[in-house]
């Protein structure tokens, strides 16, 4: 069981369904079988009827909901301030604690924030300072079977052949540029 409470305006509704079911019908055989005023394909009008769906739930207004958690943080600092003051205790411990289940920074109107790592992005470079200037390469590692394998043979036959025109060659501009 779901103990969910019908609206007031479904049961308005779905009570006058069938009276407007009969009232649509009479008027669809009036307009096109017995005054003949509007062709028999002409479309027949959609009824919009809210009868199932839940009724729509507003989001409260942002700047009531500050308010409001202004004004439940003023009442709990008062409290505990004079809590504070009953027990001899200072401001700078009666600070040290928190007040709230989730903090403001982390939560909008007490429901905790959903994010995901990568919205962090645009915070952390904005932190970190980036420079174009490249690093001057100090060793080049190249693994010997996949550089056989890029390197077309085009008209070798042999081994040597290959060796010679094609894969020393390579080797030797891939050093020249480090």
């Amino acid at each position: 069981m779901s103990k969910d409470i019908a609206d007031t305006s479904m049961c308005t509704t779905l009570c006058k369904t069938d009276a407007l079911g009969k009232e649509q019908y009479t008027v669809f055989v009036r307009e096109r079988l017995i005054d003949r005023l509007k062709p028999l394909e002409d479309s027949i009008p959609r009824n919009n009827f809210c009868l199932w769906t839940s009724s729509v739930k507003t989001k409260p207004d942002r700047d009531k909901l500050k308010l409001k958690s202004a004004r439940t943080d003023c009442q709990l600092f008062s409290k505990l301030y004079i809590g504070c003051q009953n027990r001899e205790g200072t401001l700078d411990e009666f600070f040290s604690h928190e007040n709230q289940g989730s903090p403001p920074s982390l939560s909008d109107g007490g429901i905790i924030r959903q994010v995901s790592k990568s919205d962090l992005i645009p915070c952390i470079e904005k932190m970190i300072e980036t420079s174009d200037d490249k690093p001057a390469p100090s060793v080049l590692i190249l693994d010997g079977a996949a550089t056989v394998q890029m390197l077309k043979p085009r008209l070798c036959k042999t081994f040597l052949e290959f060796n010679d025109n094609i894969f020393l060659p390579y080797l030797s501009s891939s050093m020249e540029n480090v």
